[in-house]
């Protein structure tokens, strides 16, 4: 990968988490110091700043993953349910969308496909390794 192409990534990761910090400052700032911004709100900025960085750590991941990946189609399937994830949360934390029920349903199953297929990757990156150190005689 070129160093310019890195170098954007960082720059996009950088942006981000720097809008977001901003975000969650000016918040607490409003907060502290004017009525515009209730309790309740501020919990919900917060969430969604939390939920926001971890969705862009995530999606910046596997960018930097995807083009040396031997799984680009399970890459891409990860960062689907990387989005549902988050559209779920984000939902959830602005909105009565879903019961609690529904609501922990989702999480969990959506949290459970995405342990599945990284857990065949690693497996799958695992055997091929270990394969590739037979075939060059470093194991017995």
């Amino acid at each position: 990968m070129s160093e310019i192409m890195q170098d954007r990534k960082f720059r996009f990761l950088g942006l981000g988490l720097i809008g977001i910090g901003a975000l969650v400052v000016v918040s607490l700032l409003l907060f502290m110091w004017t009525d515009t911004i209730g309790g309740s709100l501020l919990w919900d900025i917060l969430l969604t700043a939390a939920v926001l960085g971890g969705y862009l750590g995530f999606l910046v991941m596997v960018k930097f993953d995807a083009p040396g990946t031997r799984y680009p189609i399970g890459l891409k399937i990860l960062a689907v349910f990387a989005t549902l994830l988050t559209l779920t949360l984000l939902a959830e934390i602005w909105t009565d969308a879903f019961t609690v029920t529904t609501f922990s349903k989702m999480v969990f199953s959506q949290l459970l496909v995405i342990g599945l297929i990284a857990l065949i990757i690693v497996i799958k990156e695992d055997v091929l390794q270990a394969k590739r150190m037979r075939d060059e005689n470093y194991l017995d």
